[in-house]
């Protein structure tokens, strides 16, 4: 069974770096795009409802779900610093539908870098059940060294991808589809 952690509010240790345009340096230069309160409060917001919901037994919207399982993509591996993290906390389901989510709200370098962790983490697919998913965690150092690198490129679109999920959950969001 998945732990629920309290809410999250996307923490960026690059605050202090940020220009006149809210834009702060990323790791591989350039600017990286900071996730707004508001954002962060709607995506928060969503993450809570479908948590009462899978407590209570009642079905998730479609909506919802997707925001969700990208949301904790997104905290499990800050969380861990690494796609590790996230590998070892999400159910074979999860991990299944992760990279469609992403790309279904236009987030496709998020879905190519989390299909690349996904493809070094399970070099034979995805394990079907909790139980081979445990042993499927125990990587190589190897392994893991990409699944830190791959995330290192991932951390650098946190916000980017809080500001995605708050307008997709406000339905401002044109040319996406929900799945």
């Amino acid at each position: 069974m998945r732990r629920f952690f309290e809410p999250r509010k996307i923490i960026t240790m690059y605050r202090a770096a940020t220009d006149d345009q809210g834009q702060v340096s990323c790791s591989r230069g350039g600017h990286m795009e900071m996730g707004t309160e508001e954002n962060e409060a709607i995506v928060r917001g969503v993450c809570e409802r479908v948590q009462a919901a899978v407590a209570a037994g009642e079905p998730i919207a479609a909506r919802d779900q997707l925001i969700y399982d990208i949301d904790y993509l997104v905290m499990e591996a800050n969380s861990g610093a690494s796609y590790e993290q996230y590998f070892r906390w999400a159910s074979p389901e999860e991990i299944g539908r992760v990279v469609a989510a992403c790309r279904a709200v236009g987030l496709d370098e998020v879905a190519a870098l989390t299909e690349q962790a996904i493809a070094v983490a399970f070099p034979d697919g995805i394990p079907s059940d909790p139980e081979s998913m445990d042993e499927a965690t125990d990587w190589s150092e190897e392994q893991e060294d990409q699944l830190q690198q791959l995330f290192g490129k991932l951390e650098d679109h946190n916000g980017r991808i809080t500001n995605v999920l708050g307008r997709y959950a406000s339905g401002s969001t044109p040319g996406v589809s929900e799945h």
